[in-house]
């Protein structure tokens, strides 16, 4: 569920009504727990508070805290003009290649760390839907970097297994993503975590984006 206003304030009588009325239309969204919101303060806030007061057996929600980053026009057009030939160096060893649904899809669940029930069916249908980028090892034909989009257009899950990283590999995943989002008219967006300080500030001097203050 994404709620992407910024809102001052809410009025907290609507706001939960809103939330039953959901809950009652798609209960299955919380068969196993609290699914995965994206939203801002003060929502994270009242949303939290309503679901302990409707589901006070279930766990409490855990909060992952993030920056939202964003590619403006100017930044979508310099890496297109950056790639022109859509061309994205790699090391040698390693080759993009097209995602095999069944045979891909595991890993890449398996090593996503919000990962719960149902979540294998859910990675098969973006990744036979939407745009994504994988690389495979050459001498093994092993997927060992990938990233995807959800289904609100978020770049989700980009990861390099360990034994594979500190190489460039996965900066050039997320640009290839990036190239086939702006090829669909999509704006690449994407969210990282606080304690992910690396990230952060590779993202803040990147000339291809923009963090959403």
């Amino acid at each position: 569920m994404y709620c992407d206003e910024r809102l001052t304030n809410i009025d907290r009588e609507t706001f939960r009504k809103a939330l039953d009325e959901i809950h009652e239309k798609f209960p299955e969204f919380y068969t196993f727990g609290g699914g995965i919101v994206v939203t801002y303060e003060p929502i994270c806030k009242e949303y939290c508070a309503w679901y302990a007061d409707r589901f006070p057996d279930h766990p409490t929600l855990v909060e992952y805290p993030c920056c939202t980053y964003y590619m403006t026009d100017a930044q979508k057009a310099q890496l297109v003009k950056d790639y022109a030939n859509d061309i994205i160096p790699l090391p040698e060893g390693y080759t993009f290649d097209e995602v095999n649904v069944e045979k891909d899809s595991e890993i890449i669940t398996q090593t996503w760390k919000h990962a719960g029930p149902g979540d294998l069916e859910s990675t098969k249908a973006k990744l036979k839907h939407f745009p994504s980028s994988l690389v495979r090892e050459k001498t093994s034909g092993k997927p060992i970097a990938w990233e995807m989009i959800d289904m609100s257009g978020l770049c989700n899950h980009l990861f390099t297994l360990p034994e594979h990283r500190n190489k460039g590999i996965g900066s050039a995943v997320e640009k290839d993503l990036c190239l086939k989002l702006i090829r669909e008219n999509m704006t690449p967006y994407k969210t990282v975590e606080l304690f992910n300080k690396d990230v952060l500030a590779s993202s803040d001097r990147s000339k291809y984006w923009t963090r959403w203050e």
